[in-house]
């Protein structure tokens, strides 16, 4: 059984008003959540189970997939707590440049 990990824990911040209420994959494209799409294309390639990991609003995935499945296939949710505050990253990334990388 092919299993797939599908991110699914990230604020969103760039979508926002949109991701004030859902989480980034669950917004709807074309009727469907943008983790839909995903999950076809995914069980297309052989994936028969997923696992995915939730931080923002992880109640409005048990909504959008009740019974944690998709397509009768299962879906195992692994809440992640946020564990690094944007404050202690953001320096890090100020700081590196890229001729320090090339």
């Amino acid at each position: 059984m092919q299993k797939a990990f599908v991110l699914g824990a990230g604020l969103g911040t760039r979508l926002r008003p949109l991701t004030w209420q859902r989480p980034k994959p669950l917004i709807p494209v074309h009727h469907r959540p943008l983790a839909d799409w995903a999950f076809a294309h995914l069980q297309a390639a052989g994936v028969r189970e997923f696992v995915v990991n939730t931080h923002h609003l992880p109640a409005e995935w048990a909504r959008c997939f009740p019974g944690n499945t998709w397509e009768g296939y299962p879906i195992h949710f692994r809440h992640d707590r946020c564990c690094w505050k944007q404050a202690e990253v953001w320096p890090m990334f100020r700081t590196c440049s890229a001729t320090e990388h090339a």
